[in-house]
């Protein structure tokens, strides 16, 4: 009998993951480390101002900040995908919602009913009157808006509050993508996925063609890269999961990411690479064992940061802000997990099984089922 070869032991990347019972610790890691990048990156532009980040855009290191939030998105679209396969599209839109809004309402409100007057130019009076704070309460419902009366006008970076949250609205244009792609029924076709990303993606290349040399990665790449994701988890079973390939794939998200014409050529490598390392299963730390404190530095990280840069001037200096606004982050972040998002997490099966006995007939809740399967009794 012929000897098996290397390629025929590999495992895919599904196989790597039932090793771990199907929850890796490389992705709780890969959250963690890519919400300490963005922190990172954005002490740039906390500490030194908007104008301090051009040059990056166009220096050697462009493709490793273009690759966090691609990576963030492509890594969303693998995880999000196996959650919308196994409940209809209401269930999946309110696991997405609990998973979403509880935190970012925490977030919003501390910033602005809690740490905004005691830091305004404003009187109290003229804070709680002016039409900006309530248009930036409307954050927690994802419509951004970045300003609170009087706060933090004499910054470096200017007066946003919370400039990070410009993704919001980009993932939730991906939940309604993954929704409509359900309805039509192409998540039960992997082959109609890759085409729409293979046409979305060649689109890009030409809008690419007219991109700002000095700008930031688009929304566009956000989506194809959450749409990348959203394939290679459908074809987790069939990919392999082999070193060489991930050492290819970052390789090839390094060439497209460092030019602006081909960066829409990138959202299918950076998947790989990311999933490749999600899949990984290194012993969890304590701090990665305790929760899931990602999402929390996320939306904490630049509203600490530009509060670190106001009450500490004269530690406007890109590492000390990043020091300082990790730890502070960190502690909102563990705040917001063990009193806001884990309580709500943990009711998750109650309120789909809630949601089930209310669910219109079996036939209907088929119909909708989002794997294009009928649910189980």
């Amino acid at each position: 009998m012929p000897q098996a070869t290397g390629m025929d032991m590999a495992m895919s990347l599904g196989q790597e993951m039932e090793t771990a019972d199907n929850n890796p610790s490389g992705f709780n890691y890969l959250r963690l480390l890519l919400a300490l990048a963005v922190i990172t990156w954005h002490t740039v532009i906390v500490c030194y101002g908007l104008e301090a980040e051009t040059p990056f855009w166009t220096g050697p290191i462009r493709p490793a900040i273009f690759f966090i939030l691609p990576a963030f998105f492509a890594l969303g679209g693998f995880l999000v995908a196996a959650s919308a396969l196994r409940n209809t599209i209401a269930g999946f839109l309110l696991l997405r919602a609990m998973r979403l809004y509880p935190a970012l309402l925490f977030e919003v409100t501390t910033f602005a009913i809690i740490i905004g007057p005691f830091i305004t130019t404003y009187s109290l009076g003229a804070y709680f009157t002016d039409e900006s704070l309530y248009l930036y309460l409307l954050n927690a419902t994802g419509f951004i808006h970045y300003f609170l009366p009087g706060v933090f006008g004499s910054n470096p970076a200017g007066p946003a509050v919370n400039l990070q949250l410009w993704t919001i609205p980009r993932e939730l244009e991906c939940y309604a993508l993954l929704t409509g792609l359900a309805l039509i029924g192409f998540t039960r076709r992997p082959a109609l996925i890759a085409l729409a990303l293979a046409v979305m993606s060649a689109y890009g290349l030409m809008r690419d063609q007219q991109a700002l040399i000095g700008s930031g990665p688009p929304a566009r790449l956000l989506i194809l890269s959450f749409l990348a994701g959203i394939l290679l988890y459908m074809w987790k079973d069939k990919v392999p999961s082999r070193f060489p390939y991930f050492v290819l794939a970052a390789a090839l998200s390094w060439y497209c990411l460092s030019d602006v014409h081909l960066m829409s050529l990138s959202p299918l490598p950076v998947a790989y690479a990311t999933v490749w390392l999600g899949a990984k299963n290194p012993r969890r730390i304590w701090f990665v064992a305790t929760g899931d404190y990602s999402y929390g530095l996320y939306l904490y990280g630049y509203p600490t940061q530009q509060l670190i840069a106001q009450l500490l001037p004269d530690l406007r200096i890109w590492y000390w802000n990043g020091i300082i606004s990790v730890i502070v982050a960190g502690v909102f972040a563990c705040i917001s997990w063990h009193l806001v998002e884990h309580p709500v997490l943990k009711r998750k099966s109650q309120i789909l099984a809630l949601l089930r006995v209310h669910a219109p007939g079996r036939r209907t809740r088929a119909m909708i089922s989002l794997a294009g399967r009928p649910e189980p009794a």
